[in-house]
């Protein structure tokens, strides 16, 4: 188990190659247990090592470990790890362009953690279905899935992903030309991140006010905006 944390400590912290290696001398040691959650504990480092390498650009390895782990929560009644198994599928094909294929696995995603009630794999999986439904300029779809995310985020009050959200329905109001809407959006990122102390996400929410400002006419407030961007990222 310790293992497996610190594993994923690696992958957040983008070190993937300890990760690969420390999840692979894992899975060998867990051929060999006897203990009763090892099935359990495989999946899970299973999953992990195929997140590192889906991060280092390994796709077809990638890909063949988590079609295994997708098929294996198959054989039992739906749960976060058979969500989480077609988000990862999602993101492979989103990343190969793919996109039809990813948004189908996204929406299985997102059904499962209904299902499941894990907030987390509903608010990824929706963040994801938005993104997706904001390139295919699909606005209405886009903006109600960013705002389902943003609930899902809000009940586990995790933040690094909450700031995001409005920041994500604030850039479809600007793209439908709401920009009224889009600067209060704004400002409910640039609260949150300020709430989380989350600097890049607060950067990020100063510039997506300079650009709507700027859009706008309102050129000093939009150089304002661009002032303190580069006094939170500096």
């Amino acid at each position: 188990r310790l293992s497996q944390l610190a594993a994923e400590s690696e992958i957040g912290l983008s070190r993937y190659a300890e990760a690969i290696v420390r999840l692979r001398i894992l899975l060998n040691t867990l051929q060999d247990s006897q203990h009763e959650s090892r099935r359990e504990f495989e999946l899970r480092a299973q999953t992990s090592l195929a997140i590192a390498y889906m991060s280092t650009g390994r796709l077809d390895e990638a890909e063949d470990i988590v079609t295994s782990v997708y098929r294996e929560y198959l054989r039992f009644p739906d749960s976060a790890g058979l969500g989480w198994a077609a988000c990862n599928l999602g993101s492979i094909s989103w990343v190969r362009g793919n996109l039809r294929e990813a948004r189908r696995r996204f929406e299985e995603a997102s059904v499962s953690g209904e299902r499941s009630g894990s907030e987390q794999l509903k608010g990824m999986a929706r963040r994801n279905l938005g993104i997706l439904y904001r390139q295919y300029c699909w606005w209405n779809q886009a903006q109600e899935s960013f705002k389902e995310s943003l609930q899902s985020w809000n009940e586990l009050e995790n933040p690094t992903v909450r700031a995001p959200a409005p920041r994500s329905i604030s850039l479809v109001f600007f793209k439908r030309g709401r920009l009224e809407e889009a600067l209060e959006s704004i400002e409910v990122s640039r609260q949150i991140s300020r709430e989380d102390g989350i600097d890049l996400c607060l950067g990020l929410a100063h510039m997506t006010k300079a650009l709507i400002l700027i859009h706008s006419g309102e050129f000093s407030g939009g150089s304002l905006a661009i002032g303190e961007a580069e006094e939170t990222l500096r």
